[in-house]
């Protein structure tokens, strides 16, 4: 193909795709919508990805031993995202895209940035930190495995740079593509009890122990809220929970009462509502906060794990079930004092420990 011919195409079609490939709904806010609407906040990451492999694919196939084409595509892809988006709050600015494209641009390299992108995810929890990590990472093994390509090491860090200028410029309540790869943290995961707290770590460890733990996610200060919109859906009537966890030294109330525990909530703003006014009452302390889907509860109560007994209105069924599982517990765990549990009508549903 002549090259003028290809270069036209590229700087044609890139901006196109860039631009195309947006979901006119995907307006920021995970705010319920009408009835029937497609959630196009779902499709989005996909729609990214999508864009990034089209985009290097195509500069690739008019320029197979040019590799700097693939960076001035991914250049056109984000010129058409930003003229598409330039009046709207969308979330996605093309982070996505351009790990998408640089990983086809050049696997070993991408690879290369996932590994080191990700512990730098855990290393730092700010979203924009981690935006900066990812983004230096790529022209930083550019120049590792390409120090002689001077063009493709500019290119690379151009777009990195303007990239991550789109992200300073956003408003920090709105959510980023690149937020939808760093997940909150989950009881499934192996948890830190000097930043999760004592509560964490030990419901963590025992649903890892096969105890009926309900699902959860631990937030910290300082976190975004789209940590948390993979799991819980715009339209999800869903009743949640947020109780908090603190650092040894500091126990956490078991007594619903006390206020550290938040119940009854619907939607993703009023979780995070609760989480904020959480972390405000506990300024200067080590606190996380976990959230729960609320349990259905027919009978509910608290156990001392060392002398168990129950009241009388419990049924004698859902009291040896609440028994039997305090042995458990004392056989696998015999440090805990004190069990906070909720009968569904199908099983024991362990809510707090101490």
């Amino acid at each position: 193909m002549n090259q003028w011919l290809g270069a036209g195409l590229i700087l044609v079609l890139s901006p196109t795709i860039g631009a195309l490939l947006v979901p006119p709904g995907s307006s920021m806010s995970r705010l319920p919508q009408r009835h029937g609407a497609i959630d196009w906040s779902q499709w989005e990451w996909i729609l990214e990805i999508l864009q990034g492999l089209l985009i290097v694919g195509l500069a690739k196939l008019i320029f197979p031993y040019n590799s700097e084409w693939d960076m001035i595509a991914l250049m056109g892809g984000v010129a058409g995202r930003f003229w598409r988006q330039r009046g709207a709050k969308a979330r996605a600015s093309g982070i996505l895209m351009m790990f998408a494209g640089y990983l086809l641009h050049n696997p070993t390299s991408g690879l290369l940035v996932l590994v080191f992108g990700g512990i730098g995810s855990m290393l730092f929890r700010e979203n924009r930190q981690v935006t900066f990590v990812w983004l230096m990472l790529m022209p930083l093994i550019t120049v590792l495995r390409e120090p002689r390509s001077g063009i493709l090491i500019l290119l690379t860090a151009g777009l990195a740079g303007v990239l991550y200028g789109m992200e300073q410029r956003r408003s920090p309540t709105q959510g980023k593509a690149t937020a939808q790869l760093f997940r909150a943290d989950a009881l499934s995961d192996t948890l830190n009890p000097a930043i999760a707290g004592e509560l964490a770590t030990t419901l963590a460890q025992l649903q890892q122990q096969g105890f009926p733990v309900p699902i959860g996610w631990v937030i910290y200060p300082g976190d975004d809220p789209e940590s948390l919109a993979p799991v819980i859906p715009p339209l999800d009537r869903q009743l949640w929970t947020v109780q908090f966890s603190f650092a040894a030294g500091r126990r956490s109330p078991i007594d619903r009462s006390s206020g550290i525990v938040k119940s009854d909530l619907v939607g993703l703003r009023s979780i995070w509502a609760a989480i904020v006014q959480g972390f405000e009452s506990h300024a200067g302390e080590r606190v996380a906060a976990i959230v729960q889907p609320q349990i259905k509860s027919l009978y509910s109560g608290h156990v001392y794990c060392q002398a168990p007994t129950l009241k009388a209105d419990v049924p004698s069924p859902v009291s040896q079930q609440v028994l039997a599982l305090v042995d458990r517990l004392n056989a696998e765990l015999n440090t805990l004092e004190t069990l906070e549990w909720r009968y569904d009508g199908e099983q024991i549903w362990i809510l707090s420990v101490q």
